[in-house]
C-alpha cells in the first residue's frame, strides 16, 4: 500500500518537475533546487529535497518487501519438508490434555496426524457425559453455520482440538490444515513411528472415564 502511494508521488513529480520553470530558485547546501515554479499554473511549490527523498523511500521499501516475501517462502519450505510429520498414538490419552498439546505444536508449524483417535479417554462420570453429549444434539442453529454436531470419534478428536486454536484467523487456519485424525491405524501409517504423550498419559488419572469412541456410539455412531 504505502509502495503504490510512494509510486504515485514520484511519479507527480516527475511530471512537475518537466513542466516547471526556474524562477530564482535557492538552492539548500546539497545544490538541489528548494523553490520551484510550474510553468502551466504558475503555483510556487516548495519540494525540500521531496523528489530525492521520495526516491530513496520508495526504493528502500520495495527492497525490504522483497525481503520479507523470501522470508515468509522459506519459512513455509521449512514448515512443510524439515519438520516433516509427527503420528501420534491417541490410545489412553486425555483428550483436553492431549488437544493442547497438539495445538500448541501445530502453531510451531508442525504437521500432526492422529491415529487410534476412538480410544482416547474423557474424565469423569460415564453417564453424566453421555448425557451432556445427548442433551447438546437437542441444540439447534442454522443449517450452514451450525452448531454441527459430530458423531464420529476423528471428528470429535478433531473440534476438540479445532477449540484451542484461533482457527478464524490465518496463523489458526493454517495450523488446523496440517492435522489429521484417523480412527484405528491407516494402512499407509502402520509402519510409521507412533509416539505418545506422557504429559496427557491415562495414568494421571485417579477417577473415572470414558472412551471417544463409546461416546461417539452413544450419541449414532455407526461403526
Amino acid at each position: 500500500m504505502y509502495c503504490s502511494r510512494l509510486l504515485k508521488i514520484k511519479l507527480f513529480l516527475n511530471v512537475l518537475s518537466e513542466k516547471r520553470i526556474q524562477a530564482g530558485d535557492v538552492e539548500s547546501e546539497n545544490g538541489l533546487p528548494v523553490t520551484l515554479v510550474d510553468a502551466r499554473h504558475g503555483l510556487d511549490v516548495r519540494f525540500f529535497c521531496v523528489s530525492h527523498y521520495v526516491e530513496n523511500l520508495y526504493t528502500l521499501i520495495r527492497f525490504q518487501s522483497s525481503r520479507i516475501s523470501e522470508t515468509k517462502a522459506d519459512n513455509g519450505a521449512l514448515n512443510m519438508s524439515d519438520q516433516g510429520r509427527a503420528v501420534i498414538d491417541a490410545d489412553g490419552l486425555i483428550l483436553g490434555r492431549m488437544a493442547s498439546l497438539i495445538a500448541k505444536r501445530l502453531l510451531e508449524g508442525e504437521r500432526i496426524e492422529i491415529v487410534n483417535a476412538e480410544n482416547a479417554v474423557v474424565s469423569g462420570k460415564r453417564l453424566q457425559i453421555i448425557n451432556a453429549r445427548k442433551d447438546f444434539l437437542n441444540v439447534g442453529g442454522r443449517t450452514k453455520k451450525g452448531p454441527f454436531h459430530h458423531r464420529r470419534p476423528n471428528d470429535i478428536v478433531r473440534r476438540t482440538i479445532r477449540g484451542m486454536l484461533p482457527y478464524r484467523k490465518t496463523r489458526g487456519s493454517d495450523a488446523f490444515r496440517r492435522l489429521k485424525v484417523h480412527i484405528g491405524v491407516p494402512q499407509e501409517l502402520e509402519s510409521s513411528e507412533k509416539v505418545s504423550l506422557s504429559e496427557a498419559h491415562l495414568s494421571r488419572l485417579n477417577h473415572r472415564y470414558i472412551t471417544v469412541g463409546e461416546i461417539a456410539k452413544s450419541i449414532g455412531w455407526k461403526v
